[in-house]
């Protein structure tokens, strides 16, 4: 993540810069049109899928499964998940099934939950089920790990046990556009230290300790001899602070590790004392101010953040708990119904404590825009939602922000917080693909929407409906069909913005054969991995080290591909 470090410098609210008619003062939002239901089938078309549930570790069936069906593809046809559970032999039946591609995953106590066709210990990255009009799709066999479990103690440096310390296991994944630690399984511990992470997939992972810090209502110190405030540093396994010096662990399918003790070791910590402004209330409302360490990923932030409270109309409020470093400062208040209310700083903690801040909130703005169809090309604008998805390290205050299009093309999202944002337009059918976007003379696809130093212009989109669909199929050594394998169509391009929008990803059907529609006219590399989830799939290291493998390929406009991939695979590395 990249920031410039500015002392306790605020966001103002986007009505009061001047000469920005893009950008007006939010209004509450319309309801907005419905989209319309794809049409329905005829009872003949429909189709079923039954099958079995056993253990991978005995075979023996499971009862008590419970079985969730969802239908990915085109968005205009998304119905709701279909649900059921195994019986007492361990078999299972859905039936009204309309056509289309299906992700099937299945949860028990005791085992990882998962999704079909994943590799053993695996929770994301399995079979599509690819079901065909009228269909009947029997002898579903899924195999259900079974889970890890992670079990010690949590004690101070005199061997004390220190009680609901949050201790949390971490994994290196490709999220949202880059290689970061991830959080998965976690657990808190009890009067006694002790601590049980249960339900954890095969894997590497990192293991830390570490205690929330919440600054709500402080009692004055009147002690005859006052000591410098202290708190417990975070301390990743075996006992360091620094993840590089940490033991990485490596997590068998369904084995207890005991004894993983860690001793947490106090340090000195410091005081953010300071004012949130703009308060829009009168009454003795509650706020939150959160402090967020700069280099935490977006999915850890809400585990590493120490939080305080702030009354209206005065707004004062005080942070105790927080350690040297580079921290972003965060004010939200939300007034119900769904009105939100933020604020964010960058500031730098050294040795000694921070006075006098100072955040403004503000409602976001509006941003404006419009989009039109190239060509002659057919499609309901009123279909589509224009969506700002905040980039990798922006923390966005708002977070996710859409709007419909309305007819002609316009559209207007509200409460927009002023950050950096990705562009992507939601319902599009598999011939079309968003080709352009400006916001003045910026182009946004390939750098990004910022709304922090905006200009006056609203947002131009562009779609195309001259996009290429592909499909193909995936050997092994053999010849034989890979069910399962995930297939990475990567565009040529180093642009980050870029391969975020026009990369996509799916896994073989039951018959080891795939889909990819909407594709972007341009180069790309095509290349299929077996025995990897799908997360680690979109790693490029990977595709970097098997590039010699890929398929490069040149997509023409409103082409239909068709290509044949050998699997690559990692079974063995992977386990």
């Amino acid at each position: 993540m990249l920031y410039l470090l500015i002392l306790l410098s605020c966001i103002s609210a986007f009505s009061q810069v001047p000469g920005t008619p893009a950008i007006r003062p939010a209004s509450p939002p319309s309801s907005g049109a419905v989209a319309p239901e794809p049409p329905p089938y005829k009872p003949e078309e429909l189709g079923t899928i039954e099958g079995i549930v056993r253990s991978h570790l005995t075979g023996e069936p499971l009862k008590k499964v419970n079985i969730l069906l969802n239908r990915f593809g085109d968005s205009r046809s998304i119905t709701q998940p279909s649900s059921t559970t195994t019986n007492a032999e361990g078999k299972f039946a859905l039936k009204g099934l309309e056509p289309g591609q299906y992700r099937m995953s299945a949860e028990r106590p005791g085992f990882v939950r998962s999704e079909y066709g994943a590799k053993p210990g695996a929770m994301i990255g399995g079979t599509t089920l690819s079901l065909e009009k009228g269909q009947s799709m029997k002898e579903i066999e899924f195999r259900l790990s079974s889970h890890s479990v992670i079990t010690g103690r949590i004690v101070d440096e005199e061997g004390e046990p220190v009680q609901y310390a949050t201790v949390q296991l971490q994994r290196n994944r490709f999220f949202q556009g880059r290689k970061q630690l991830v959080p998965s399984n976690s657990a808190s511990t009890n009067d006694l230290g002790e601590y049980r992470i249960f339900g954890i997939p095969a894997g590497k992972y990192y293991l830390s300790a570490s205690t929330r810090n919440y600054s709500l209502n402080y009692a004055v110190d009147r002690s005859a001899d006052p000591k410098s405030e202290e708190g417990y540093a975070p301390t990743y396994y075996p006992g360091t602070s620094e993840i590089a010096a940490s033991a990485m662990l490596n997590v068998p399918v369904g084995r207890m590790l005991q004894g993983m003790d860690i001793t947490l070791r106090k340090v000195r910590t410091l005081r953010i004392k300071g004012v949130v402004t703009g308060v829009p209330f009168a009454r003795n409302q509650v706020g939150q101010v959160s402090l967020i360490p700069k280099d935490a990923s977006e999915m850890n932030s809400f585990m590493d953040r120490t939080t305080s409270m702030f009354r209206g109309p005065r707004g004062e409020f005080e942070i105790r708990g927080a350690r040297p470093g580079s921290y972003i400062l965060r004010a939200d208040y939300i007034e119900p119904p769904d009105l939100r209310f933020s604020a964010r700083a960058l500031i730098e903690i050294t040795n000694s404590n921070v006075e006098g801040v100072s955040l403004t909130l503000s409602s976001g703005g509006e941003v404006q825009g419009s989009l039109r169809i190239e060509g002659e090309a057919s499609l309901n604008l009123q279909d589509l939602n224009v969506f700002l998805q905040p980039r990798p390290g922006s923390f966005a205050m708002g977070g996710y922000a859409s709007a419909r299009v309305k007819e002609g093309g316009a559209f207007s999202i509200p409460r927009v917080t002023p950050d950096a944002y990705t562009i992507r337009v939601n319902g599009l059918p598999n011939e079309f693909y968003l080709k352009s976007a400006r916001f003045g003379d910026t182009d946004i696809l390939e750098n990004g929407l910022d709304l922090e130093h905006s200009s006056s212009a609203g947002i131009e989109l562009v779609v195309s409906g001259t996009a290429a669909n592909m499909e193909g199929s995936v050997v092994d050594e053999k010849g034989e069909p890979v069910k399962g394998a995930a297939v990475l169509l990567r565009p040529d391009t180093k642009k980050q913005d870029l391969l975020s929008l026009l990369q996509k990803m799916v896994t073989t059907d039951q018959n080891g054969r795939f889909k990819l529609p909407g594709i972007a006219p341009g180069g790309y590399y095509l290349i299929a991995f077996d025995g990897v989830d799908s997360m680690e799939a979109l790693d490029p290291d990977l595709m970097q080290q098997h590039e010699s493998a890929a398929l490069k390929v040149e997509i023409k406009p409103s082409t239909k591909e068709t290509r044949a991939l050998k699997v690559v695979s990692l079974k063995d590395s992977a386990q």
